[in-house]
């Protein structure tokens, strides 16, 4: 892993890894090392949610964390599924092992102390969220988040932008990742990143699969939003 992310780092770019904060998986030697301090354990989906009112879970995530970014050189994380730690039909009763006993407190503790475990490494360590669990609350915690998932969707992109925009004040927001099919007439495809000129746009396309028409239309409108993403900053807010 290592020795991917100095490749990246050797072209000049920043490597973030995605964690599903809340899942153990029940193969998994987490699910066999935290059993019976899960909130949900789901046996149909093979994975369970950990349990943050015990301080050893919360501890063991930030580890995780701060362990692969010195280990491997990380510069950011997608902590997701956050909106996952809350109560289940069957979440257990507060026992004397913990020291929370509502869960949404435990977790406000848990990205908290993430948040200052990981900028205590690196003070400009990015931590992104998804859009399905953010506020203005969330930006103590991260400084980046992004439209939900709606690949190839102009509309619905430019429409999750607005929604975050509204409640995001200067905390970063980015565009879901920008996709289409190779064969589009290049000015379809142009309307991608024109619907997400007031983010961040992240383009999710093998650029070797696309003709050059495409990659002169990046690169053109690419070179357009850096000129102009501080006027933009500054407009809206």
């Amino acid at each position: 892993m290592k020795s991917f992310v100095d490749s990246i780092h050797a072209i000049g770019m920043k490597f973030m890894l995605w964690y599903s904060l809340p899942f153990v998986g029940s193969e998994s030697a987490a699910y066999k090392q935290f059993a019976g301090k899960f909130i949900n354990d789901d046996k149909n989906q093979g994975r369970a949610i950990l349990d943050p009112r015990y301080p050893e879970v919360r501890r063991y995530l930030i580890d995780t964390y701060v362990s692969a970014m010195n280990e491997w050189g990380l510069d950011g994380f997608k902590l997701d599924f956050v909106d996952n730690f809350k109560n289940y039909n069957n979440t257990p009763e507060y026992n004397k092992e913990m020291d929370y006993w509502n869960v949404f407190e435990a977790s406000d503790r848990l990205m908290s102390d993430i948040s200052k475990a990981l900028t205590s490494e690196n003070s400009e360590v990015l931590i992104e969220f998804r859009q399905q669990y953010i506020g203005p609350l969330m930006r103590k915690y991260g400084n980046m988040f992004r439209a939900s998932d709606c690949p190839y969707s102009i509309n619905e992109n430019r429409m999750h932008i607005a929604d975050i925009r509204l409640l995001a004040g200067t905390t970063a927001t980015h565009a879901d990742m920008l996709m289409w099919h190779p064969e589009e007439d290049v000015e379809v495809a142009a309307l991608q990143l024109l619907n997400v000129m007031f983010s961040v746009p992240q383009i999710s396309i093998r650029m070797s699969n696309y003709p050059p028409s495409h990659n002169a239309m990046l690169k053109f409108w690419l070179a357009f939003w850096n000129l102009h993403k501080y006027i933009s900053y500054k407009i809206i807010h």
